[in-house]
């Protein structure tokens, strides 16, 4: 029952609860800010089996180029107390630097999953920023994926 004793401390709790939900909207805002800035990975679903098609959308928030690997535009990771890559051969080719993407240009593209251990995985993508289409890739930066589950 409210009275005249209990206003202050409904005050209280009011001006409380609008302190913590202003600093959670500050911090969601600012986290979808620092993740618009880099380049974004995502991954059409949450959960694939192997042999699935899996189709990835990569856009480029960054204000510059950047180009991928010929060889290796992605890596698969797994998490097992932290982020595993798994073993890759070398490349048979010159590694070259291809499908560029411009500032706030977008890329998807498709491929079958291929047999990986169950459990939580993400995409690992090398890219180069300072780079030219054509030439030797060199990776500067590591963008990743949200993460999936492989069952």
């Amino acid at each position: 029952m409210m009275t005249k004793k209990n206003i202050p401390v409904v005050i209280a709790l009011a001006s409380f609860g609008l302190v913590i939900t202003t600093s959670l909207m500050v911090f969601g805002i600012f986290s979808i800010v620092q993740y618009l800035k880099g380049v974004v990975v995502l991954t059409d679903k949450a959960d694939y089996r192997p042999g699935a098609k899996m189709e990835v959308k990569i856009t480029n928030n960054l204000n510059r180029q950047i180009c991928f690997s010929s060889c290796y535009p992605y890596y698969f990771e797994k998490k097992e107390n932290g982020w595993k890559g798994y073993d890759y051969y070398n490349c048979g080719q010159e590694d070259l630097a291809n499908n560029c993407l411009e500032p706030k240009q977008s890329k998807r593209f498709e491929f079958e999953l291929p047999s990986l251990s169950a459990g939580i995985h993400r995409l690992a993508i090398p890219v180069c920023v300072s780079c030219s289409a054509s030439g030797r890739f060199q990776p500067e930066s590591w963008f990743y994926s949200n993460s999936f589950n492989l069952k």
